[in-house]
């Protein structure tokens, strides 16, 4: 039997990065329970007496309007039940739905195994509300955006709350988010990655269903959806408007490299910037107005590399190791000092806007100690969700770029990249 929660015990609250580890896969993984579970509970299996392998409640709060519960927790009594979509995660495959798992009697979901999950892991994702402006965990052993995980060990009897409120304000209503884009030129020979100040006069509505290179992109709970500017009908000259956007939506705007005249970039209200593509990403939480700008000039003025020609491919290996303990400093980590093959617990994410690829690392191939994305577009392939956990300190080799913790690696075609995580323990 679980002991009571005591909010005096409970783990310090952690407020989510700005990472990219929100979505499902978009496409089914293969189903199939790699979990060996308890018989006493459909259709996880969990159960509320299990100590030789692993138990953890997950308890769903509802907060009061003007608490904070990263400040006063225990004002939120009151326990609801979790989105419809909530669901738990392990490597390789394993997903369940969070309301499928027995109930304990304070309202918490029991999730128990015989062994441990996966590969020591279970993540969490597809809990954004809808009557809430916002949520934050307690709990988690690696917090990402949108979601996390915890690592687990056999006997270990863990809890994790999540809680949902909003603010000083009250919800905010209505919830739908809306976009604003707008479309400038530039003179020629002009870089707006260097200076946009120039780029000022609007791209006449006329010319707009011309732009076949810009593409959008929006992403919701597992859902996608992808387009051309050039099959939208402008509201004003170079201005386009994305109204009733499901709250927590990641919207992208890129130049996806099909208009050989032209080539876009985009800026203005976005929280990730590319330079593969031009392309921009906003997080859209709840009632959000945003205003994205895009910049077009020729494409030999700026030399802005666009998407891939159709065909070209490469193959990206991405491995994850630990250091030896003798490795205390970042400028004691390399390929040759950290060699520890570890595996991804099901929370690492892969994803190319420009071929509407967002995944699991581990729906791909692990072989000698690397996940291998043989055969891929050519372009820029982004990794998230690989922060250190259980150690100190991650460092990274092979990146191209860096947005926060989302890692670029710049694919040319036929070249094999390697990109590394090393993880150690910083020296006192």
């Amino acid at each position: 039997m679980l002991r009571a929660r005591s909010w005096r015990t409970m783990q310090p609250f952690v407020v989510l990065p700005i990472l990219l580890s929100f979505f499902v896969p978009i496409w089914g993984t293969g189903g199939g329970t790699a979990l060996a579970q308890t018989d006493t509970a459909t259709p996880s299996g969990a159960t509320s007496g299990s100590t030789s392998g692993v138990f953890v409640t997950v308890t769903f709060h509802a907060c009061p309007d003007g608490v904070d519960p990263k400040v006063d927790p225990a004002a939120c009594v009151e326990v609801v039940p979790p989105p419809v979509g909530a669901v738990v995660t392990a490597a390789p495959d394993y997903r369940a739905p969070i309301r499928d798992f027995p109930l304990n009697e304070e309202g918490g979901y029991m999730l128990g195994f015989d062994t441990v999950p996966g590969e020591g892991a279970i993540g969490f994702s597809g809990f954004a509300p809808s009557a809430f402006n916002y949520f934050t965990f307690s709990g988690l052993d690696k917090p990402a955006r949108w979601g996390g995980s915890i690592d687990l060990e056999a006997g270990d009897q863990r809890e994790v709350d999540v809680f949902y409120y909003n603010g000083l304000k009250g919800l905010i209503e209505p919830g739908e988010n809306t976009v604003s884009v707008t479309v400038l030129d530039c003179p020629d020979g002009v870089d707006p990655q260097k200076d946009a100040s120039t780029c000022t006069d609007p791209v006449p509505a006329a010319e707009l269903t011309g732009l076949t290179g810009l593409t959008y992109t929006s992403q919701n709970a597992g859902r996608y959806d992808a387009g051309t500017f050039a099959d939208l009908s402008p509201v004003a000259d170079g201005t386009y408007s994305f109204p009733n956007i499901n709250p927590y939506t990641v919207f992208g705007v890129y130049d996806d490299g099909s208009d050989d005249a032209s080539t876009y970039v985009v800026n203005g209200d976005v929280e990730e910037v590319r330079s593969d593509n031009g392309g921009g990403t906003s997080y859209l939480v709840r009632g959000e107005s945003r205003e994205i700008t895009v910049y077009r000039t020729t494409a030999t003025d700026t030399g802005t590399p666009g998407s891939p020609a159709q065909g070209e491919t490469g193959t990206i290996r991405v491995s994850l190791r630990s250091c030896p303990s003798e490795v205390t400093t970042r400028e004691q980590v390399s390929a040759e000092t950290c060699t520890i093959p570890l595996k991804d617990d099901g929370t690492a994410r892969v994803f190319n806007s420009a071929i509407g690829v967002d995944t699991s690392l581990t729906n791909y191939p692990y072989e000698n100690g690397s996940y291998v994305l043989a055969n891929v577009p050519i372009g820029t392939w982004y990794f998230s969700g690989l922060e250190s956990g259980t150690r100190d300190a991650v460092h990274t080799i092979g990146q191209d770029e860096i947005h926060g913790a989302n890692y670029g690696v710049h694919l040319e075609a036929g070249e094999t990249s390697e990109l590394i995580f090393a993880y150690y323990d910083e020296g006192n």
